[in-house]
């Protein structure tokens, strides 16, 4: 579209000024100055200076476009001819906008699997007074362009020293393709339905089609507070959660506002502090609602479901029942209110239901009302409530259901009566820094008239350097009544997750099974885990264990003492994968997995996410099997144990992975072949310091240092080189010798041509 233009009929000047706005240097711009003292500006210096085009229109000159300088919000300027400089003042709404986002949120699509696959397996053997029995897990997954198929098995007396007979149960058999882009997940085999507000996740085998925003971590859900404010200087901006630090940023001059939050919960006050480079200070203060009961204004969710309900899950590989079908929908109507809606369908019975959230001023309240028919049972209904309320040192809560007798939904037993009324209530404080308070009451009404009643009252508290107690008071107020407090004591015995715990539980007749604890992880490739534990009162036990983790499994060995009876247990637990047609011991893979190669590179630590390091094997190959699925990963290496020959063009890599999948992460590293050389002028004298030195197809000019040596990288076998010194040049060849991978440092050059 063609830019509107103003005619001037006076001729201007061009003027280079160097240029400071709001007392900031800001570099050298280009301006036309008419006889009258008015000013234009460049058109690409007002880009660059983040300026808003003003109402007024351009002028054109020359082919380029120049806007008036004396129509920008609030301005006022002082140019100095004999200096060349102008002093610039504007309001922050002279500049553009500025929305402030976190790079960590910003969604960064997953790379595509190649074809790879793995496993993961957990063996256990065990046995009274002796190893009699092996028993073991399997979960196995191939990954594609295409997406993922997994299927996991158990296998009970894979051995045993009784001749018990082998069982082999598959658990559930999936293929998984996922959108990440529109946060689509499809599901084709075993996989478990969404319950909402009031139904039942069940499992089944059939079709899952849903939305799963974990595909894109940056996505919020929820509505969020919008920080907005304006800076006229250059400031410096830190948002605070509930009065903790969250991160800090600087801004350019101009308006801003920040709507990208990190992950909260519950509700609070988000705070923005700012300060510009004069110190002045402003602070932005907004409440927030952060919810998993509240979508957006405008966020769609839903999740379609249909197939045959598993039975007898774990005991039987192939057990469908009833063919089913169930879709729940859920829509944030506005920032404050989300609507949701379910319906289920079997063959002899149909449930249907809505429901909604809504944030009210004394927390999120959510309701939901379902009615079902059934072709022998009639109809039933349920009704379902909860408000909640979370702050940074308090909340509460209280929920209830009622449901009638005939009602009937999928997940619910067979022929059961469901007439029952719930209702519980709960409550926490942070009575003071480290001391904690919590209640809770549970009511329970079946058909038959019985009420169960039980109230629990919690406190927990930091005692000295690194101790913790936590009570609890446990009183069944419903008959038979029963009334017990349980007492821990923890210490962290070390900054690795050493602890060693107390427990007890009281009664009327005394202290019942008190426990002592004493455990350590084993978090690092290489060290050795160990747990006891020692139970008293009637019944009493022993029982200690350790654990080795290595780069590529798990070894665990306990042994247990009760009732005059020893057990052992010996177990290893691992994965194998597979990608790039290389194989790979390794630990279990939860999520997603990488393949770093650095070839040539072996016992080279690999970190990711600050998570225990692997090393490379003899080919330079290491796996991380800790990847975190559709987040950023960022995998590291230490570029000091590199040798002093290696060029590494980055020490870290950020890469996101599929579910299930792994990735290949290659860093690009190259052994650099470099030469010393000592060049010798005409005269039999050193080069001088300061000479350039370039080679024959390198762009890099190298400076001749002390007594005439220069160091040159990248060197081929045959080399050109050219050196010159105030105007004369000489020219000589160097051809470095047979497998040379280090620095070499050559015979001295003679420079024919150049004297001092």
């Amino acid at each position: 579209m063609a830019i509107p233009s103003v005619s001037i009929s006076a001729q201007p000047t061009l003027a280079l000024f160097d240029t400071q706005i709001n007392r900031q240097p800001v570099g050298e711009a280009r301006y036309l100055s008419f006889p009258d003292g008015v000013l234009y500006l460049h058109e690409a210096d007002l880009v660059s200076f983040r300026l808003r085009r003003p109402d007024a229109p351009p002028y054109v000159y020359d082919g380029q476009t120049w806007f008036p300088l004396s129509d920008m919000a609030g301005v006022n300027f002082k140019v100095n001819e004999a200096k060349q400089t102008i002093q610039v003042n504007l309001s922050a709404q002279a500049f553009v906008p500025n929305a402030l986002a976190d790079e960590a949120n910003t969604y960064v699509p997953p790379t595509v699997s190649s074809w790879g696959g793995f496993v993961n397996y957990d063996l256990l053997a065990s046995g009274a007074n002796g190893i009699q029995q092996l028993n073991g897990m399997l979960d196995a997954n191939i990954f594609a362009p295409y997406g993922t198929l997994n299927s996991s098995f158990v296998g009970q007396n894979l051995w045993s020293q009784t001749r018990q007979p082998r069982s082999y149960i598959r658990q559930n058999t999936v293929w998984s393709y996922d959108r990440p882009g529109e946060m689509i997940s499809i599901q084709v085999g075993d996989t478990q339905g969404r319950g909402g507000l009031w139904g039942r996740p069940v499992s089944y085998g059939g079709l899952r089609w849903s939305r799963n925003f974990a595909m894109q971590p940056g996505f919020v859900t929820t509505a969020v507070p919008i920080l907005a404010g304006e800076a006229v200087l250059p400031s410096t901006v830190d948002l605070y959660i509930d009065g903790v630090a969250q991160k800090r940023m600087n801004i350019p001059p101009g308006p801003f506002s920040l709507s990208d939050f990190p992950q909260m919960s519950g509700q609070g006050e988000a705070k923005l502090v700012v300060r510009d480079s004069l110190g002045r200070e402003q602070i932005i203060i907004a409440p927030y609602a952060a919810t998993d009961a509240l979508l957006k204004s405008g966020v769609f969710d839903y999740s379609v479901e249909v197939g045959a309900i598993r039975q007898n899950y774990g005991l039987v590989s192939n057990d469908y029942g009833h063919i089913m079908a169930a879709v729940t929908l859920r829509k944030g109507w506005s920032d404050r209110l989300t609507v949701e809606g379910r319906s289920e369908l079997l063959r002899e019975q149909q449930t249907l239901g809505v429901g909604g959230s809504v944030l009210t001023v004394l927390g999120v309240a959510t309701a939901s009302v379902a009615s079902s028919r059934h072709n022998t049972r009639g109809s039933g209904n349920l009704f379902t409530f909860s408000l909640d309320k979370q702050k940074a040192k308090m909340n509460f809560g209280i929920r209830g259901q009622s449901s009638s007798a005939n009602f009937v939904q999928i997940g619910g037993t067979a022929g059961a009566v469901n007439e029952f009324r719930t209702f519980s209530a709960n409550l926490g404080w942070q009575v003071a820094s480290g001391h904690s308070l919590g209640a809770s009451l549970v009511q329970r009404k079946s058909l038959n008239q019985s009420v169960n009643r039980v109230a629990s009252i919690n406190y927990s508290t930091q005692i000295g350097k690194g101790f913790s107690l936590n009570a609890s008071l446990l009183a069944t107020l419903s008959e038979p009544k029963n009334n017990s407090i349980m007492f821990f004591l923890t210490k962290a015995i070390n900054d690795r997750g050493g602890v060693a715990m107390f427990s007890a539980n009281a009664q009327k007749g005394g202290f019942e099974q008190p426990t002592l604890q004493v455990s350590q992880a084993a978090w690092q490739n290489g060290e050795l885990g160990y747990r006891a534990q020692w139970t008293g009162g009637k019944n009493q036990r022993q029982e200690a264990g350790v654990t080795l983790r290595s780069q590529k499994a798990n070894y665990t060995a306990d042994a247990s003492r009760a009732l005059a009876t020893t057990n052992y247990r010996l177990g290893i637990q691992g994965g194998l994968a597979m990608l790039k047609g290389r194989a790979f011991a390794t630990q279990q893979i939860k999520e997603s997995f990488g393949l770093v190669r650095i070839p040539g590179y072996p016992n080279i630590e690999v970190s990711s996410n600050g998570l225990p390091t692997v090393k490379t094997n003899a080919d330079g190959d290491a796996l991380l099997p800790d990847l975190y699925a559709y987040r950023n990963n960022v995998v590291a290496i230490n570029p000091l144990v590199l040798p002093l020959d290696a060029q590494l063009a980055s020490s870290n890599i950020t890469v996101v992975p599929y579910q299930r999948s792994g990735v290949p992460i290659v860093f690009d590293i190259k052994r650099s072949r470099s030469v010393v050389l000592t060049l010798m002028l005409q005269d039999g004298k050193p080069a001088p310091v300061g000479m350039s030195v370039r080679v024959g197809g390198v762009t890099e000019t190298f400076t001749v240092g002390l007594r005439g040596e220069v160091f040159v990288t990248d060197l081929g076998d045959t080399n050109k080189f050219q050196a010159e010194w105030h105007g004369k040049t000489c020219q000589f060849d160097y051809v470095m010798p047979t497998n040379a991978n280090t620095t070499i440092y050559a015979e001295p050059m003679v420079c024919t041509g150049v004297i001092r």
